[in-house]
């Protein structure tokens, strides 16, 4: 209705004419010199009234930034938001000012509008930047030949990260107002992730010893103290998550600047002589207290959350000293500029002090941080230190200080300080031997994980999958829109031209009845049409005999193909119609659905936002009922969060683990399965409790396979992990994978 509504160049004078004549009824003069121009185009509602105290209203809409108005009155829609309120008086002398209201307002449009750009800049450099480093271990460039490009990105994600930090910083309260927080904090983080490439990660697969020379790693030189942030395991790309190694050689005489952390406790390990640390207190932003204390070396000092202090060296020698931060401690440290509320200090600090262990006359000092274990070995003079690792098995170690000599079996190696030494078992290598034939010590740092899920991704990380299993909910789908995400649609395909089988298994019906869809349900459907869509685009539509849609549980699963359905054994006229019909009577009958929502499907039915008191009594009359309809042993009742799902018996998500590896020859270890319910007794154990098994979401911590990906790589959950994963994971086309005879070899 564009064409009825729009009114001539002519009408709009007159209408802002009359506006203005309107206006002088009631004392009002609008200022000729205002900065916003657009404060009078017929995109702006403009509204003289007063409340009970006579207080003129003046509401003014933005397209993007929302609407500003001068009293709480008017809460319009308008498809906007939110809105910010702005008073039309001045605050110094009582009196209207319109000129200052318009001012404020073109201020404030303007500030979201720069954010809006510098969200859109920075959204496009730090994807520039993740692009180039996927491109780099696609095209398998090692350490040396990436190291340029390595440089390149840093700089250009430690810069955004900055600019976008001091917007954080100096804006935090209009960005709160905009609703553009979340937003700049998300590439923020983005930016600090990918400022922290691990440059174990472009090491070969192959087994042997590999030295990582110094000038390869991440180094900075705040206050001319010596820094170095780094990861021990191969197989994380950026060491955002879950640790990070912190190594400072601290010069004689100087102290860092006062700091804390926000959400963790700190723990530094003094490396060497002469180091302290001071702990202050403060009122009114000054200091009233602080201690003092003395380090020793192999000792460590452990302060809590939001306590002030700092690290110093008072001896006439650099002192090394290291830091191991986990998970959040990566990213939450903070300065006095930027410190949080005073109130919010703590002041517990202490020396800490390791477990040591003696083996010949090698001694090493264990810490115990979180989920990390530190060891710093010591190896005297004439000495050697053998490590024996597991067949693929890996192990990483920083050369603090001496001159060791490294024999693997086959090859001498000398690494200078400052170095990581990492070592890969094969079939050939697997006993490491470090020998210190120099006259001072040899001082290493090692890192292990008492977190599973780590260790067991090493491992994942060298197989070669044959297929993907794939919940939609969460895990694909955008958590608020519930639809397909397009970067996981592109990477999906990119798959699929793989020659690699994709299935999605879901709880979702395959298509939805229409008083279903009423309730927001989803069905499968979408995603298949999004699908269908892309590949039609594309010219791919071959790719479809590589597509399957497992829906209710994995009672059904369908293909593109003609329609085709493939029996799974499932009997689904269980729940057909007619008996979801009854059973829901039943309980209607007796009063207690009033707030359950009900979703039918084709072969199972859902009963969602259950309340507590009524649980147990909904899931007896089912029973009763079910019984009663001779079908209590043709039913499995499952119970997930508040909600209870009735699917004929047998119904579960195996039975797509089951379907492709039958389907294409493949054994379970050979399929990647990727879920967001994997706690026990989730709808997505079965599926994930398995090698090969990765949660994006809940996860069972006593699982000896499931890998927590959001706990690993520092992701969000959902569809941030998935894409994470995927790009590491290896994947080869099944020997089966003939397109003209796929749907044969299934009958």
């Amino acid at each position: 209705d564009k064409d009825i509504l729009k009114i001539s160049p002519y009408e709009e004078t007159e209408l802002e004419h009359a506006i203005y004549e309107f206006d002088k009824i009631y004392g009002f003069q609008y200022p000729i010199d205002i900065s916003d121009l657009y404060s009078f185009d017929i995109r702006r509602f403009l509204n003289n009234a007063t409340n009970e105290w006579g207080f003129p209203v003046r509401l003014a809409t933005h397209p993007r930034a929302g609407f500003f108005l001068s009293s709480d009155i008017v809460k319009p829609k308008f498809s906007f938001t939110h809105g910010i309120e702005i008073s039309m008086r001045n605050l110094n002398n009582g009196k209207i000012d319109l000129n200052l209201f318009f001012d404020s307002i073109f201020n404030k449009v303007r500030f979201y509008r720069e954010t809006e750009w510098l969200i859109e800049r920075y959204k496009h450099v730090l994807n520039e930047t993740e692009t180039s480093f996927w491109d780099d271990k696609f095209n398998k460039l090692n350490i040396s030949e990436s190291m340029d490009q390595r440089n390149w990105r840093r700089d250009i994600n430690y810069e955004a990260s900055k600019i976008l930090g001091k917007h954080l910083r100096v804006y935090r309260k209009e960005l709160i107002e905009n609703n553009q927080m979340m937003e700049v904090e998300k590439l923020f983080d983005k930016a600090k992730m990918l400022a922290r490439e691990n440059t174990l990660f472009f090491l070969p697969l192959e087994a042997g010893t590999y030295i990582i020379q110094k000038e390869w790693i991440r180094c900075a030189y705040p206050k001319g103290e010596e820094f170095m942030f780094f990861c021990l395991h191969r197989s994380i790309p950026f060491y955002y998550a879950p640790y990070q190694i912190t190594y400072s050689i601290t010069p004689p005489s100087h102290e860092q600047v006062i700091h804390g952390h926000l959400k963790t406790e700190e723990l530094t390990i003094s490396l060497g002589r002469g180091m302290f640390y001071k702990s202050f207190k403060f009122k009114n932003g000054e200091i009233i207290g602080k201690k003092r204390v003395e380090v020793n070396q192999y000792i460590g000092t452990g302060y809590g959350m939001n306590t002030p202090h700092l690290i110093g060296n008072a001896g006439d020698k650099p002192c090394k000293n290291v830091t191991i931060k986990y998970n959040e401690a990566i990213l939450d440290r903070w300065d006095l500029d930027e410190s949080p509320d005073e109130s919010e200090y703590t002041y517990i600090s202490d020396l800490v002090y390791p477990a040591i262990k003696e083996e010949s006359d090698v001694v090493s000092y264990l810490f115990e941080k979180e989920k990390v274990s530190i060891k710093i070995i010591t190896i005297p003079p004439n000495q050697k230190f053998t490590i024996s690792l597991e067949m693929n098995e890996e192990k990483g170690l920083f050369l603090v200080e001496g001159k060791p000599i490294i024999w693997d079996g086959y090859s001498f190696y000398s690494p200078d300080e400052c170095t990581i030494i990492y070592f890969i078992a094969g079939e050939y290598y697997q006993t490491f031997t470090i020998n210190n034939n120099d006259n001072s010590n040899v001082i290493l740092v090692g890192v292990d994980l008492k977190e599973k899920s780590l260790k067991i991704f090493e491992k994942v990380t060298k197989s070669k999958f044959k297929a993907l299993l794939l919940d939609i909910d969460n895990v694909i789908t955008d958590p608020f829109s519930k639809t397909i995400v397009p970067q996981v649609l592109d990477k999906l395909i990119d798959i699929l031209e793989k020659r690699i089988p994709v299935c999605f298994v879901s709880g979702r019906t395959y298509s939805t009845r229409q008083e279903s869809k009423i309730n927001g349900f989803k069905d499968i459907k979408e995603i298949v049409d999004n699908f269908l869509f892309q590949l039609q685009e594309r010219n791919q539509e071959y790719l479809l005999p590589l597509l399957f849609f497992s829906s209710e549980n994995g009672a059904v699963i369908n293909t593109l193909v003609n329609g085709f359905k493939y029996e799974t054994g499932v009997p689904l006229e269980t729940l057909n119609s007619e008996n979801q019909k009854r059973i829901i009577k039943a309980l209607e009958l007796c009063g207690l659905m009033k707030e359950v929502t009900i979703e039918e499907k084709q072969h199972s039915v859902g009963l969602i936002n259950i309340s507590e008191g009524n649980f147990e009594k909904i899931r007896d009359l089912i029973i009763s009922k079910l019984s009663k309809m001779n079908l209590f042993n043709k039913v499995d009742i499952i119970k997930s969060g508040n909600s209870l799902f009735l699917y004929p018996k047998g119904t579960n998500k195996k039975l797509a683990l089951d379907f492709l590896m039958r389907h294409f020859k493949i054994k379970e270890e050979e399929i990647a399965a990727f879920g967001d319910n994997g706690e026990l007794g989730g709808m997505d154990h079965i599926i994930l409790n398995r090698f090969g098994g990765f949660s994006v979401g809940s996860y069972d911590e006593n699982s000896d396979y499931m890998i927590n990906i959001p706990e690993i790589s520092g992701c969000e959950k959902g569809y941030h992990s998935l894409l994470w994963t995927l790009n590491i994971l290896n994947f080869i086309s099944p020997e089966t994978c003939n397109f003209s005879n796929s749907l044969e070899r299934a009958n």
